[in-house]
């Protein structure tokens, strides 16, 4: 073999100090590289050593999850997910992982923000679009609450957005009662 190489076969405990270890490859770019398939029968764990799950990711400050589509077109190759004190969110990052933009957030109160980062009014719900329900309507979109207000007593639902400059308008206003 040459110097630095190491051959084994069977099992092996390797503790290797300093440089790189590769299987399958004779140039290893990371601490451990494994070039080809893995069979792996119990929990994996990325950052702990105790994973309780079959994939557990765990690091101090925000645990992420990057899918990535080498193929799609220039900045819309990545989306992320990650867990920050409790919370979880989805958003997207631009090809050099500089600008990430943060898309769907879960509070861990349960209350969920399409396009903002602190939902803390309400919920929201998204039932299986154009299935009848059980008054025969048949939505894209359904809202509802289980929120004493809307229950017999009233509710609102407003509809509107925001201008350029930041100010909400208003479009219209659906108030339910007894």
């Amino acid at each position: 073999n040459p110097a630095g190489y190491l051959s084994v076969y069977g099992n092996t405990y390797l503790a290797a100090t300093e440089g790189n270890v590769g299987i399958g490859t004779t140039v290893p770019v990371q601490k451990l590289q494994v070039e080809g398939g893995a069979y792996i029968t119990s929990n994996v764990g990325i950052g702990t050593s105790t994973p309780a799950r079959l994939l557990q990711l765990s690091t101090t400050g925000s645990a992420q999850l990057m899918l990535t589509d080498s193929d799609a077109t220039a900045d819309l190759k990545h989306w992320y997910a990650s867990s920050t004190d409790g919370n979880l969110s989805f958003g997207t990052a631009d090809d050099r992982l500089v600008t990430w933009s943060e898309k769907v957030r879960i509070k861990n109160d349960g209350n969920v923000g399409i396009g903002t980062t602190n939902p803390n009014k309400g919920r929201l719900v998204i039932e299986e679009a154009n299935k009848p329900f059980e008054t025969n309507d048949q939505a894209n979109l359904l809202i509802y609450s289980t929120d004493a207000q809307a229950i017999g007593v009233g509710g609102t639902l407003g509809l509107g957005g925001v201008d350029s400059a930041g100010t909400r308008a208003t479009f219209a206003v659906i108030r339910g009662g007894e």
